[in-house]
């Protein structure tokens, strides 16, 4: 199985550690409350603290998908005023231990912030709002992993992109690095999505036979290779 993955700087600044030790069999967190610059609300946040992907499917545009994995969130909705809020550009009152939290009946005195998902995140890309191009590849990226969700989850659905989505592919081909192996491997998937199976397979072959994305980059190519433009799991 192939270990397809990276936190972006994001979601490490959100609290995410990755921890594959076999004997971490669940995910665990922390709470941070955090206080909203709009409304002055203060609300909970719960920030991953370890996680595994043992058992977890890994897919071609670099989504994971696991009971004991969990990335976190870098985006969150404000539970008084509504308003979208990146974590990490909001001020931290403490922290605190679930089970601290849990004492001091954390849910009646700080309501949590939602996570974002679905339209959602279109709206965020619509409205700009993100400050950084990191934050715009954060969001980016999980509008293109939302919007495959609905073919993971359907393999009989034939694999189409909206007008919308393929704005958002050739957008996230912009601002991808090549100098991130990583992002490089995404900007060859984006093109075999779009059905560019030639500039998929000219950028992966770059890489160096061990490279740690090895047997991702020979899966991909395969794809390529037959005209393949659906997300798939990584076999």
């Amino acid at each position: 199985m192939s270990h397809f993955k990276k936190h972006s700087n994001i979601a490490i600044t959100c609290g995410l550690t990755n921890n594959k030790s076999k004997d971490s069999n669940m995910t665990s967190y922390r709470f941070a409350i955090k206080q909203c610059p709009n409304c002055s609300c203060e609300f909970s946040i719960m920030i991953v603290a370890s996680c595994n992907t043992l058992g977890a499917k890994f897919y071609t545009d670099g989504f994971i998908s696991g009971s004991m994995y969990d990335e976190g969130c870098a985006v969150v909705v404000c539970p008084k005023c509504d308003k979208y809020l990146w974590t990490e550009d909001v001020s931290t009152n403490k922290t605190m231990s679930d089970s601290q939290f849990l004492k001091e009946s954390g849910f009646d005195k700080w309501p949590c912030g939602d996570k974002i998902r679905g339209d959602q995140f279109k709206e965020i890309i619509d409205k700009s709002l993100y400050r950084t191009q990191s934050q715009e590849k954060y969001i980016r990226i999980r509008e293109w992993w939302s919007y495959n969700n609905d073919f993971r989850n359907n393999v009989s659905e034939e694999f189409e992109l909206t007008k919308n989505q393929i704005t958002n592919l050739k957008r996230l081909l912009h601002i991808l690095s090549a100098a991130d192996e990583y992002e490089l491997i995404l900007k060859a998937e984006i093109n075999r999505e779009l059905g560019n199976f030639d500039e998929c397979i000219k950028q992966l072959n770059v890489h160096q036979i061990d490279s740690v994305y090895a047997s991702t980059i020979k899966f991909i190519k395969n794809l390529a290779g037959n005209r393949k433009k659906r997300v798939a799991m990584i076999e």
